[in-house]
C-alpha cells in the first residue's frame, strides 16, 4: 500500500512538473515553427523573384537576338542590287536569279515561313514558302496581292532607313487562318531607287513558333503558372492553351478582362509583383530591341501566377520537409521532458534519448554543411560561368584553369621555398576561387570583349580593365562579410578570388598589369593562375590564333617566357606538365 502511495504520488509530481514545463515549450515551439515557415516563405519569394528575373532577361535577349538577325536579313535583301535591278527592269532572268536568291536564303535560314518581294503597288512579284523545310518558288497566279494587308500599308509609311515590324500573330493564307495555326512575326521593310523613290517592298514572315518554345524551356522550371501575354492582355503562351491567340480565334478571352486590377497594376510599372486574392503574380515586360522598339510587336507582360505563396495547408504540405527538424526536436523534447518528470525510473533512459537526438542533429548539421558548401560552390561556378558566357571562345576555360591552378599549386606544397606559405586549405580556397579569375569581364563592353581580332592599345586598356573591376567587386563582398560576419582579414576564399583577379596578369619581372608588382610582391595565388591562364591560352584555339601542341606549349612556357612568371613555378609546371595535357584534354571544348 505505502509503495502504490509513493507510485502515485510519484506520478502525480511528475505530471505536475511536466506539464507546467510542456505548455511553455509547445507555444516556444509553435512560435518557432510559424516563424521558420514565415522565414521559408520569405526565402521561396526571393527566390522566384530572382528565378523569374533571370528568365525574363533570358527570354528578353533571346526576343532581342532572333529580330535582330531577321533585322540584318531584312536590310541586307532590300540593299541587295539584284532586288534593285529587279524592281527597276525586271525580266525572265532577273525573275529566275531573285526566286534562286530567296530559295537559298529559306533553306539556308529555316526561320521565315515566306520571303516576299512586293511591287509598290501591293502585288507579289517573287515568293518562296518554307513549306516545313522544303523551300518552293510560288509562281504564276498563286502570286497575291498584298495591297490592302497592313504590313504593306505600314512599310510604305516608313522611310527608307525604317522596317516596320508586326505584332505576334497567326498566320493567314487567302483570308483563312492556317491550320496547324503557325505564329509569325511581319517584317517589312520599303525599297527605294538612288533618286529615293519607291520602288517595292520586301515582307519576311518570321517563324515565331520556335519563339515561343524556347520561351517555354526557359520558364519550365519556374513553380507556378506561367503566360506570356500581348500588350493588349491576350495570351501569346499558356499552360491552358485553349487560352492562346483568343484576338485571332474570335473568342475574346482575355486575361485582361479576367483580372483587369491585375492588369492595370502590370501596365503602371515595367516589372514587379501583384499580390492578391487570386495569387502572387510576378511579372516582366518583354520588348524588342532598340532598333525595333517603335514597331506593331509592342510590349508583352511575362507573368507567373503562384497560389502557394502564402502560409496556409497548401504552402505547409508543399515545405514540410524543411521543418522535419524542428518537428523532431520539439517531438524529442516532449519526450525528454516527460522522461526526465519521471526521474527516478526514467534518467537512464533520458539520457540515452538526449544521446540519440545529439546525434541525429549532428547528422543532420553535417549534411546542411555540406548543401551550403555545395550551394557556395554551384554559386561560385554559375557566376564564374555567367562571365564567361559573355566570351564566346572561352568553353571549359574555367574548368581547366581551375584544375591547372590545383595541380601546379599541390607540385609546389612541399617545396622548402613555399613552406609555411602553401597547405592544402589554402589550395582548396585557391582551387575554389579560380573560376572568378576573369569576372570582370562583365564590366567589359560588348564590342570589346566580342571582337573578332585583335584589340588596338585603346581597346587593350579598356580590357586590362576587368582586372580591377573583378578585384573590386570582389572586395565589396569581402567588406559586406566582414562588417556582418566579423571575418578575419584574410579567412575566406574570397581574398584568394580578389587577389586572382586583380593580379593574374602582373609578371615576375615587372612589366605586367594594372600595377606592375615585381617578383614575390604578387601575391601566390596570382603568380599559379598566370601560368594556368597562358597555358589554356596557347593549347586553345581563338579567332585570332590557332591552338598550339603540347610541344610548342611547353616550349613557349619554359624556355620562351623569360620574366614573365616565377621561375620556381617554371620548374614545379615542368614535372606536371604532362597532367596539364591530360586537363586540356578532359575539359575540351
Amino acid at each position: 500500500m505505502k509503495y502504490l502511495i509513493k507510485s502515485n504520488k510519484t506520478s502525480a509530481g511528475a505530471s505536475k512538473r511536466f506539464w507546467t514545463l510542456w505548455l511553455p515549450l509547445t507555444l516556444v515551439g509553435s512560435l518557432a515553427i510559424y516563424f521558420a515557415f514565415f522565414l521559408i516563405e520569405k526565402v521561396v519569394a526571393e527566390r522566384l523573384d530572382a528565378s523569374v528575373d533571370s528568365s525574363s532577361r533570358l527570354v528578353q535577349a533571346q526576343l532581342g537576338r532572333s529580330l535582330e538577325m531577321a533585322r540584318i536579313d531584312l536590310e541586307f535583301i532590300t540593299k541587295s542590287q539584284l532586288v534593285t535591278e529587279f524592281l527597276q527592269s525586271p525580266n525572265d532572268e532577273r525573275q529566275a536569279y531573285l526566286d534562286s536568291f530567296f530559295h537559298t536564303m529559306s533553306a539556308t535560314y529555316g526561320r521565315y515561313d515566306q520571303i516576299r518581294l512586293l511591287s509598290r503597288e501591293g502585288q507579289e512579284l517573287s515568293r518562296v514558302n518554307y513549306n516545313a523545310g522544303s523551300p518552293v518558288v510560288v509562281t504564276g497566279y498563286d502570286l497575291q496581292n498584298k495591297s490592302e494587308r497592313y504590313y504593306f500599308k505600314e512599310a510604305l509609311l516608313k522611310s527608307s532607313d525604317e522596317i516596320y515590324i508586326s505584332r505576334l500573330d497567326l498566320n493567314i493564307e487567302q483570308g483563312v487562318i492556317e491550320l496547324p495555326l503557325k505564329p509569325v512575326i511581319r517584317l517589312a521593310k520599303a525599297v527605294y531607287d538612288e533618286s529615293n523613290t519607291l520602288i517595292g517592298v520586301v515582307v519576311l514572315n518570321f517563324l515565331a513558333g520556335d519563339l515561343l518554345d524556347d520561351f517555354r524551356n526557359i520558364v519550365k522550371h519556374l513553380p507556378g503558372e506561367k503566360m506570356l501575354l500581348n500588350s493588349s492582355g491576350y495570351w501569346l503562351s499558356s499552360e491552358v492553351r485553349s487560352r492562346e491567340w483568343g484576338f485571332m480565334l474570335d473568342s475574346g478571352i482575355r486575361f485582361s478582362q479576367q483580372s483587369p486590377d491585375i492588369w492595370r497594376q502590370m501596365n503602371q510599372t515595367q516589372a514587379g509583383i501583384v499580390e492578391s486574392e487570386q495569387g502572387r503574380f510576378n511579372f516582366y515586360t518583354i520588348a524588342p530591341s532598340d532598333v525595333l522598339r517603335n514597331s506593331g510587336l509592342g510590349e508583352w507582360k511575362f507573368v507567373v501566377v503562384n497560389t502557394q505563396h502564402r502560409i496556409g495547408m497548401p504552402f505547409l504540405s508543399e515545405h514540410l520537409a524543411y521543418l522535419y527538424p524542428l518537428m523532431l526536436a520539439y517531438l524529442f523534447s516532449s519526450g525528454l521532458l516527460w522522461l526526465w518528470a519521471r526521474a527516478d525510473s526514467g534518467r537512464e533512459v533520458a539520457e540515452k534519448e538526449l544521446l540519440a537526438l545529439n546525434r541525429l542533429l549532428e547528422k543532420k548539421v553535417e549534411k546542411r554543411t555540406a548543401e551550403l558548401d555545395a550551394t557556395k560552390d554551384a554559386a561560385i561556378l554559375s557566376l564564374a560561368t555567367l562571365a564567361e558566357t559573355r566570351d564566346n571562345e572561352t568553353g571549359q576555360h574555367i574548368f581547366r584553369t581551375q584544375h591547372y591552378v590545383k595541380v601546379l599549386a599541390e607540385a609546389l606544397l612541399h617545396h622548402p621555398e613555399f613552406e609555411g606559405q602553401l597547405d592544402d586549405n589554402l589550395i582548396q580556397r585557391i582551387y575554389k576561387s579560380a573560376p572568378l579569375h576573369d569576372i570582370g569581364k562583365v564590366g567589359i563592353p560588348d564590342h570589346i570583349l566580342l571582337k573578332k581580332g585583335r584589340l588596338n592599345e585603346a581597346e587593350q586598356c579598356i580590357m586590362q580593365a576587368h582586372t580591377t573591376l573583378g578585384s573590386d567587386a570582389i572586395e565589396e563582398a569581402i567588406n559586406s562579410l566582414s562588417s556582418r560576419l566579423s571575418l578575419e582579414a584574410s579567412g575566406t576564399f574570397l581574398h584568394c578570388a580578389r587577389d586572382i583577379a586583380h593580379y593574374h596578369h602582373e609578371r615576375w619581372d615587372g612589366q605586367g598589369y594594372p600595377k606592375g608588382l615585381v617578383g614575390e610582391t604578387i601575391p601566390l595565388p596570382a603568380r599559379l593562375m598566370a601560368v594556368a591562364d597562358v597555358y589554356d591560352a596557347l593549347v586553345t584555339q581563338r579567332i585570332y590564333k590557332k591552338a598550339y601542341t603540347k610541344s610548342e606549349t611547353e616550349h613557349i612556357i619554359l624556355h620562351m617566357s623569360e620574366g614573365q612568371f616565377d621561375p620556381r613555378l617554371l620548374c614545379a609546371f615542368d614535372n606536371v606538365k604532362d597532367k596539364f595535357w591530360d586537363i586540356k584534354n578532359q575539359f575540351a571544348d
